[in-house]
């Protein structure tokens, strides 16, 4: 019997940066590659024979912890910029009842819109989607993506007799997924999502933490996101409060005794779930970062930069996420909200907007701190010896030897687009 290398033989790149994340990155380096992880790593010239990548940045790929890729085949945003939020969600809903009636045709229409969104987002150099599903969907809709995902159950039911029924659906659902090797959904982990809290009972948020806990699964949920979904909790009133009642769906008693985005917080870390994403977080307070901060190892808010700008919110709390040392992961939304689906552009709309941050940092928001978000396997997010080799591409064309953040440059470089170099490895197809 011939001996691994022999049948799966190294494979070494060369490209004139590497910025792999765990460590400052350097210049003329090579990376050595066996069975799709990286074997070993260097700076200077290879020694041995590989493939010359030419004046490019090696990054890891980047990371999209946050999206719904079911809005993919739209070629544009919903609705206009600055539309008022629930006025936007009106228009998701239209839009929802306004695709055919016929079921069968319906749910191809949904996949097709899955895959282009996946296609889409391997173009743009991601290697991992954290996806929310709106019921209902299908597995299999998923089945033989190139790119793993964690696809995160969208819980909807703020009135009790909804929530019962919403129960009722995840009691169907595996606890896990450990599909036949030739299935095509190794690619494929679950996770759940509360959705928002106007549409979700503060008593269920509580026991679906503790069943993601249960089954080793995170927990994602949308939480002060907009200034309606605020004005509800303090006031029980507005916009959010008028559109639930028209359809039946108000209860007052949902949101708890003592309504705030608090409430939510502490009721998911009641639980002993891994990993909390806290999705937008547009306008949370003191009090909430407070909070966060004291549970910063379980807990990873994710900023969707362009959505915000599309919703014309105010000025994004970042630098006090970040001063408090809370991870801030980037994610892109959906085409519902955004143009495209590439965390590349909302690491440069950061780098635009905050000129204070280091390059490396918003690195690190678009590939390590999601990937620890999606409770992916370690070092997944970063090119470390002995890791999944994930590696994307940008040209590096015009920085110099002597810049003082190389990766605030590369952002900052209009023509800069990552592509995948990933899937030159050995073993991986």
């Amino acid at each position: 019997m011939p001996a691994p290398s022999q049948v799966n033989p190294a494979t070494t790149v060369r490209a004139r940066w590497c910025f792999p994340v765990d460590q400052p990155g350097w210049e003329n380096a090579w990376l050595t590659l066996r069975d799709g992880r990286i074997l070993e790593r260097g700076k200077g010239p290879p020694g041995r024979p590989h493939i010359d990548l030419g004046d490019v940045a090696i990054l890891p790929g980047l990371i999209n912890p946050h999206t719904h890729l079911e809005f993919s085949n739209l070629n544009d945003p919903l609705g206009m910029a600055g539309t008022p939020f629930p006025e936007w969600v009106g228009a998701v809903i239209r839009w929802r009842r306004g695709q055919v009636s016929d079921p069968t045709i319906a749910r191809a229409m949904k996949t097709r819109a899955i895959q282009t969104g996946i296609a889409e987002s391997y173009r743009n150099g991601v290697y991992a989607i954290g996806e929310i599903a709106s019921p209902p969907w299908q597995d299999w809709q998923y089945a033989h993506s190139l790119l793993p995902i964690r696809l995160f159950h969208e819980f909807l039911g703020l009135t009790s007799e909804r929530s019962e029924a919403a129960w009722s659906y995840v009691a169907n659902l595996h606890e896990s997924m450990a599909p036949a090797a030739d299935s095509g959904y190794q690619q494929l982990q679950l996770g759940v999502s509360p959705h928002a809290p106007y549409t979700v009972r503060l008593e269920d948020v509580a026991r679906l933490g503790s069943k993601a806990a249960e089954r080793h699964q995170p927990l994602a949920m949308h939480l002060a996101e907009s200034p309606e979904e605020m004005e509800m909790i303090d006031r029980g009133s507005g916009a959010f409060v008028d559109m639930l009642r028209s359809v039946d769906a108000w209860d007052p008693n949902a949101l708890g005794s003592r309504p705030s985005i608090r409430a939510y917080l502490e009721a998911v870390f009641a639980s002993p779930v891994k990993q909390f994403l806290v999705v937008h977080g547009n306008f949370l307070r003191q009090e909430d970062l407070d909070l966060l901060q004291q549970f910063k190892d379980r807990a990873t808010v994710i900023y969707c930069p362009r959505t915000h700008a599309y919703f014309k919110h105010p000025a994004y709390p970042l630098q006090p996420l970040l001063s408090r040392g809370i991870p801030v992961a980037l994610g892109t939304d959906s085409r519902a909200s955004n143009p495209d689906l590439s965390p590349w552009r909302e690491a440069q709309s950061v780098a635009n907007n905050f000129p204070e941050i280091p390059g490396d940092q918003i690195l690190r928001m678009a590939t390590m701190n999601g990937a620890r978000a999606l409770m992916l396997e370690n070092g997944v997010g970063t090119l470390k010896t002995g890791t999944p080799w994930t590696g994307i591409a940008v040209d590096s064309r015009g920085l110099s030897s002597n810049e003082t953040d190389p990766l605030r440059f590369l952002l900052q470089k209009e023509d800069a687009h990552p592509y995948p170099v990933w899937p030159l490895a050995p073993g991986i197809s």
